[in-house]
């Protein structure tokens, strides 16, 4: 059952379950290593066109784009070592483990169906 008291227990698919995947991205896609990319490179790239990227990526939410843009606005470079980012989320992880500890917080796994309404007394159709 999935109801957040454990781990999901799932059997594992047999790989002749899966359909065949026969999708390529096409001779016109770009390869793209984002740990050399340049940005004369990235100029070049047009709308719509097929990127085929390999390389780190750095992903962030909310926090961490804030914590970034902050960073440029006051005129400091962004850390070269990725590891610089990693507390980038902190502010993230502090905000869901008060949500998490918050008794008002919704757990939507562990709330209990409301009650059907009552009938109002009247007149049956």
């Amino acid at each position: 059952v999935l109801n957040g008291a454990g781990p999901a227990e799932l059997p594992v698919p047999k790989l002749e379950d899966w359909p065949q995947v026969t999708w390529s991205a096409g001779a016109s896609a770009r390869r793209v290593n984002l740990d050399t990319v340049t940005a004369a490179e990235i100029r070049t790239w047009k709308p719509g066109e097929t990127l085929l990227l390999s390389g780190a990526m750095l992903t962030g939410r909310d926090a961490a784009h804030k914590r970034i843009q902050d960073i440029l606005a006051s005129g400091q470079p962004l850390p070269e070592d990725e590891s610089s980012f990693d507390d980038f989320d902190d502010d993230f992880d502090d905000d869901f483990e008060e949500e998490e500890n918050d008794p008002d917080w919704d757990h939507p796994e562990e709330a209990d169906p409301a009650p059907p309404p009552a009938k109002a007394p009247g007149k049956r159709k």
